[in-house]
C-alpha cells in the first residue's frame, strides 16, 4: 500500500477525537432492568469506539448527583458528561421550584 495524505488525516482525527464520556444520573443512567449488551451506554460505547464511565446510582436524586459531581465527574477529568437526574426527585414529591 501506498502512502496517502488521507491516511495521515484519519490517524491524526483518531487520536484527536479521542472522546472519555461521564454519565452521572440515577437508574435511567445506570440501566437498571436492562441486560447489560442492550444497555445504552454500551451501545454507544461499543458503535462509536469511545470510554464511557457509567455512574449511574438507582434511586439517585439530583441532591446526591451534586453532591458526588466532583468524584464522579471532574476527578475523572472526561471530555463530555451526561447528566440526567430528576425522575427520582418528581416520584419523591420535591417542588419542581428546588429542581431549578
Amino acid at each position: 500500500m501506498g502512502y496517502t495524505i488521507g491516511n495521515e488525516i484519519a490517524l491524526v482525527m483518531k487520536e484527536v477525537i479521542y472522546l472519555k464520556i461521564v454519565c452521572i444520573g440515577d437508574s435511567l443512567t445506570y440501566d437498571y432492568g436492562v441486560n447489560r449488551e442492550e444497555a445504552w451506554i454500551n451501545l454507544i460505547e461499543n458503535r462509536y469506539d469511545v470510554q464511557i464511565l457509567n455512574k449511574g446510582i438507582n434511586g439517585d436524586t439530583t441532591e446526591r448527583m451534586v453532591s458526588r459531581f466532583y468524584m464522579d465527574i471532574v476527578r475523572n477529568n472526561p471530555s463530555h458528561a451526561i447528566i440526567m437526574g430528576g425522575s427520582n426527585d418528581l416520584i419523591t414529591g420535591v417542588p419542581l421550584i428546588l429542581l431549578n
